[in-house]
């Protein structure tokens, strides 16, 4: 189950509180901190930078994980297309008329979110990834392990630059990109079916990194602490 009370943002925040102290503070993170500055907390679900370095105006983005497996979110985007759009608007206004329907509209949704897809380019998708990505650099926090690693947007670049197709099976709103470092591509509904009812929920994109120490075993220019 979802938790929707906010928790996991308010967690989130405490996380990205935690890694820019440890990093402005930490001995045995000084060579992160050389490269960094000393971080103030940024944040907000509208930013992308989650510290800066007021001095030098470094942007940082923070991806805190728990465990060793899992994945992390680089993006999530809005989906717009007409034809799509008008089914969600459809759907949406059949659950409003027969809310007790809510099996019925999830396998309607299951239907759509599997063809949108396998309609999205991926390599579009990426491409707004990086355009939107305003941090200069990426840090990673394995907290489970006790180790920071930092590394530059420009390594996502050069990794990111030859994507395949999304391969997406049958009933399922999400898959791997072909040729990059384990990015998986999902379709959802960014507030949950249930939601419709009330505030509202539209189609997004996101773009995740699937097992994160894989991507790091890609890079050619990281820094790894650890603490």
């Amino acid at each position: 189950m979802f938790l929707n009370d906010g928790t996991p943002h308010y967690d989130g925040i405490a996380n990205e509180h935690y890694t820019i102290y440890m990093i402005n503070h930490n001995p045995k993170l000084a060579p992160i901190r050389e490269k960094l500055g000393f971080l103030v907390h940024r944040g907000g679900t509208q930013q992308n930078p989650d510290a800066e370095c007021l001095e030098t105006g470094v942007k940082v983005s923070l991806k805190n994980k728990e465990s060793e497996s899992g994945s992390f979110d680089w993006k999530n985007m809005s989906f717009v297309d007409e034809e799509f759009g008008a089914l969600h608007k459809e759907i949406a206004q059949f659950y409003k008329r027969y809310p007790d329907e809510e099996r019925a509209v999830r396998g309607m949704y299951k239907k759509l979110l599997n063809m949108i897809s396998k309609f999205v380019d991926p390599g579009s998708m990426l491409k707004r990834v990086l355009d939107g990505h305003e941090s200069d650099w990426i840090v990673v926090n394995f907290k489970k392990s006790r180790e920071i690693i930092l590394f530059h947007r420009d390594e996502l670049t050069e990794l990111w630059k030859n994507p395949g197709n999304c391969v997406v099976r049958n009933g399922c709103a999400s898959g791997k990109i072909e040729g990059t470092p384990n990015l998986r591509m999902r379709v959802c509904l960014n507030n949950g079916v249930r939601a419709l009812l009330g505030r509202g929920s539209t189609i997004c994109v996101k773009i995740q990194q699937d097992q994160p120490r894989k991507l790091l075993a890609h890079l050619k220019n990281s820094i790894v602490c650890a603490y």
